[in-house]
């Protein structure tokens, strides 16, 4: 688990990559994207706190039931997910199932009185496990700026933000203030 995440962060070698993707099963020509699935907490004393990864560990196995096992990875308080884009289920259908995914999953928080915002980053398309770190970077991105983006697009309770559809936003998001 530890090299796969080494290989969304870019610190792996090429051949090192190459070693991982076999294992995953991934080859130079999927069309992949990365999900990151995270729990924001309303108080931001409570980011790693052990009540928000004791619920990221519940998470993480509603999603070990609802995407394939050998490419979910979780740390700390968010889970990781390699998508491997297939042409019988279209983007916008997936985008679908995860919104539905996310408001199932924060309707069961609110149940259990949790105070915690479960967020879904959806990074951008890329060919190849080469280039996985870009769509990583997108997936964080997304969840990182969701304040400013649910200003932007009006809808205060956007949980799920697909970075492709941030057009202009890319041009921001280098500037740290």
């Amino acid at each position: 688990r530890d090299l796969e995440y080494r290989m969304l962060n870019g610190s792996l070698s090429e051949a090192e990559e190459d070693d991982v993707a076999k294992l995953l099963n991934l080859n130079a020509t999927d069309k992949c994207q990365v999900i990151t699935f995270s729990l924001k907490s309303e108080d931001v004393k409570e980011n790693f706190s052990a009540g928000q990864r004791k619920e990221t560990k519940i998470i993480e196995k509603a999603i070990f039931n609802f995407l394939p096992k050998e490419y979910i990875y979780c740390n700390t308080n968010r889970i990781i997910y390699i998508h491997k884009e297939n042409m019988k289920e279209g983007k916008r259908d997936f985008r679908r199932k995860l919104e539905k995914f996310q408001k199932e999953t924060q309707d069961q928080l609110a149940e259990r009185k949790k105070n915690f915002e479960f967020l879904i980053g959806i990074g951008k398309s890329v060919k190849g496990y080469h280039n996985l770190k870009e769509s990583f970077e997108d997936s964080k991105l997304a969840i990182q700026y969701i304040d400013v983006i649910r200003k932007i697009v009006g809808d205060v309770h956007k949980s799920v933000v697909d970075c492709s559809k941030l057009g202009f936003f890319h041009i921001f998001t280098d500037i740290k203030d």
